[in-house]
C-alpha cells in the first residue's frame, strides 16, 4: 500500500515566532476548510497499542493526518475529506455549526492549495495566527510539528516540503480542557475550539530579519533602543539599518554569531502613545535590500510612591461590576435589571473617591459574553452579564456612569 510522507518518530524543536506577519510577502489560506469530527481519535491514536504516546502513530491508512484516499475498491478507508462538510477559516467552530455548539474534542481540518516553490533561495513558512487549544500540523503527510496555547501564534517552516499544485496541509485542533491547561475543568468563559485566526504562507529570504524590539531606552528617555535578530544561514556579520524618518532616528548595527544586532540611537522630542492619542511612528527595517515596515508607538510607564506613571501621568487598573439583562427594568434592589447595576457602579465610583491610595479601576466586563456556567433561564441563558455592554451591542445603563467617571478623572489628570 502506497501511503504518503510516514513517520514513527517525531521529535519536534519549538520553531521561533516571526513577527509582523502582515508586513511580508503573504498567502492566504483563509476561507472554507473540510472537516471530520473525531472525538475518539481512532485515526490518530492506534488503539490496538493502547498508548497514547508518540510511539502510538499508525502508519497506515487509517491515519487521518495522511489524508489517504483509497487507491483499490477493496481497501478499507473509515474517512473522505473530500465528501466533509465545511468550516470556515478564521472562525470557531461552535458558532458555525449548532450540533457542533457544545463540542469539545478532536476535530480535523483539511485544505488543498497551489504554491509555487520560491526562487531566488528565498524560504516558505505556514503561519497560524491562532488555534484554539492544541493543534498537531501536517504537510501533504509529514508532520509539521504541534502548538499549546489557544490564544498564541505559531509558524513551521515548509521550504522544500511544497510543490506548484495539489498541496494538502491537515490540522488536528483538540480544544479539550484539563485541570492544569487552559482553560481548565470549570471556567467562566466559552470554551470555543477551531483555527480562530489567519492562516498564511509566509515568504521570506533565506536569511531574514526574523524578530526585533523598539523601544525608548529604560534609563535615557531620549533614547531609543534597538534590537533584532536574523534567521538564515549567513546571520552573522550581516548590517541592518533601522530607520524612523519623522523622528530622524537612523540606527545602523552589525550582528554577532547569532544574528543578533543592537543599537542606541539618540531621539529627542518624541510624541508619546497614550490611550487619548495613541500616536505611531512608522519604522522601516533594511537588510540587503528587503524593506520590512511597521508602526510602533513610544512611551514610558513606571511607579513613583503610589502612583502608576504613563508618560509621567497617573493610568488606571482594578475591576468590578454586577450582571444586568440588558432592557430587564426595575428597581434598583431588583437584581438582574439595568437599574441594579447602574446603582452598583454610582456608589463604586463614589467609593472609589474616597480611597487616595487606589491605582486604577475598570469595569470587570466590557461585553456579556457567552459561559456555560451562567445557567438562569430568561437571564442568563449561556451568558455572563456583566457587560456594560449587552451581546447585541446596546449600550446598558451604567456604561454611562462610567463613561462620565473616567471623563471626570481625566479632567483631574490634564490640570
Amino acid at each position: 500500500m502506497s501511503l504518503l510522507g510516514m513517520n514513527s518518530n517525531f521529535a519536534f524543536a519549538r520553531q521561533p515566532q516571526i513577527i509582523n506577519v502582515e508586513g511580508r510577502k503573504c498567502m492566504t489560506l483563509n476561507g472554507y476548510w473540510k472537516y471530520l469530527v473525531h472525538p475518539y481519535q481512532t485515526g490518530y491514536y492506534d488503539y490496538r497499542l493502547n498508548v497514547r504516546d508518540q510511539q502510538a502513530y499508525q502508519n497506515t491508512s487509517e491515519a487521518v493526518y495522511l489524508g489517504y484516499k483509497a487507491q483499490d475498491p477493496s481497501e478499507r478507508v473509515e474517512y473522505d475529506f473530500n465528501k466533509a462538510d465545511d468550516l470556515i477559516v478564521p472562525r470557531d467552530w461552535n458558532s458555525q455549526k449548532e450540533k457542533l455548539f457544545y463540542y469539545e474534542g478532536a476535530v480535523w481540518y483539511y485544505k488543498r492549495f497551489d504554491c509555487q516553490p520560491p526562487e531566488n533561495g528565498n524560504r516558505l513558512f505556514i503561519h497560524f495566527g491562532a488555534a484554539n487549544y492544541r493543534a498537531h500540523v501536517y504537510l501533504n503527510g509529514e508532520k509539521l510539528g504541534t502548538h499549546t496555547g489557544g490564544f498564541t501564534p505559531f509558524n513551521f517552516e515548509i521550504t522544500g516540503k511544497v510543490r506548484p499544485d495539489g498541496n494538502v496541509v491537515i490540522v488536528m485542533v483538540d480544544n479539550t480542557r484539563g485541570r492544569d491547561e487552559v482553560p481548565t475543568v470549570n471556567t467562566d468563559w466559552w470554551n470555543y475550539g477551531g483555527l480562530t485566526r489567519d492562516v498564511r504562507i509566509i515568504e521570506v529570504p533565506d536569511t531574514f530579519i526574523r524578530d526585533y524590539f523598539i523601544q525608548l531606552s529604560p534609563d535615557d528617555k531620549e533614547s531609543v533602543d534597538v534590537s533584532l535578530t536574523l534567521d538564515g544561514k549567513n546571520k552573522a556579520g550581516q548590517t541592518v539599518r533601522t530607520e524612523i524618518p519623522e523622528a530622524k532616528i537612523n540606527a545602523v548595527c552589525t550582528t554577532d554569531d547569532q544574528g543578533i544586532a543592537v543599537a542606541r540611537v539618540k531621539a529627542r522630542g518624541l510624541k508619546y502613545w497614550n490611550p487619548v492619542k495613541p500616536y505611531l511612528y512608522e519604522v522601516n527595517i533594511i537588510h540587503l535590500g528587503s524593506v520590512l515596515t511597521d508602526r510602533i508607538g513610544f512611551r514610558t510607564l513606571k511607579t513613583e510612591g503610589t502612583e502608576i506613571l504613563l508618560n509621567g501621568k497617573p493610568v488606571i487598573v482594578s475591576e468590578f461590576g454586577a450582571d444586568a439583562l440588558q432592557e430587564l427594568h426595575g428597581s434598583r434592589e431588583a437584581r438582574w435589571t439595568e437599574e441594579f447595576q447602574e446603582h452598583l457602579y454610582a456608589e463604586t465610583v463614589s467609593m472609589l473617591e474616597k480611597i487616595p491610595q487606589l491605582r486604577g479601576v475598570t469595569p470587570c466586563i466590557l461585553t456579556d459574553f457567552r459561559s456555560p456556567r451562567r445557567l438562569l433561564p430568561g437571564i442568563q441563558d449561556g451568558w455572563n452579564r456583566k457587560g456594560l455592554v449587552s451581546q447585541t451591542g446596546d449600550k446598558k445603563k451604567a456604561f454611562y456612569v462610567l463613561r462620565d467617571y473616567y471623563k471626570m478623572k481625566e479632567r483631574q489628570f490634564d490640570r
